[in-house]
This record gives C-alpha cells, sequence and structure tokens, in this order.
C-alpha cells in the first residue's frame, strides 16, 4: 500500500511541477535569459571557453592577467612654436 500511495504523490507532486514549468516558459524575461545562454553558450563553444573564462572576463574585482604595456605619456602641442617660427622667419 505504501507503493501505491508514493505513486500516487510523486504523480501529484509531477503535475504540479508540470503547470509550474508551463507558467515559467510564458514568463517573457525568461524567455529572454534562456536566449542569452544559450548565445553565451554559443560562443563558448565557438571560441572553446570555460564558464570560468567568461567569470573571469566579467569579473571587475579579478586582476588582469595580460602583461601590462607600460608607454610614454603622449603630449599634444597646438604648434604654436611652429607657427611662431614661420612667422619669424617670413619677416626676416
Amino acid at each position: 500500500m505504501t507503493l501505491l500511495k508514493d505513486y500516487h504523490d510523486t504523480q501529484k507532486a509531477l503535475e504540479q511541477q508540470l503547470l509550474l514549468l508551463a507558467s515559467l516558459k510564458k514568463n517573457l524575461s525568461l524567455t529572454k535569459e534562456l536566449e542569452f545562454e544559450k548565445k553565451i553558450k554559443a560562443l563558448m563553444t565557438r571560441y572553446s571557453k570555460t564558464l570560468k573564462d567568461v567569470v573571469t572576463l566579467f569579473d571587475t574585482a579579478a586582476p588582469l592577467t595580460s602583461t601590462t604595456v607600460h608607454e610614454r605619456p603622449v603630449t599634444y602641442t597646438t604648434g604654436a612654436k611652429r607657427l611662431k617660427k614661420t612667422l619669424e622667419s617670413k619677416r626676416q
């Protein structure tokens, strides 16, 4: 008798879960999230990346693993010195 009760309880729980699943499938935000997940997984497969790689990419607290290029600061001039020299040479 216990086995029969377990069967009916499980069947009832399954029906409730199926109703919940059906209502979730109608949810627009869930649909968008599922589509996003599908696209991310496709990109991960395409570029041979793992979930850990993706999380590291978006984790702003994670330190950068690539080497940093140190460049000299660029100074921009307005060309005032060159203009001054040009004007002086024309005066002479």
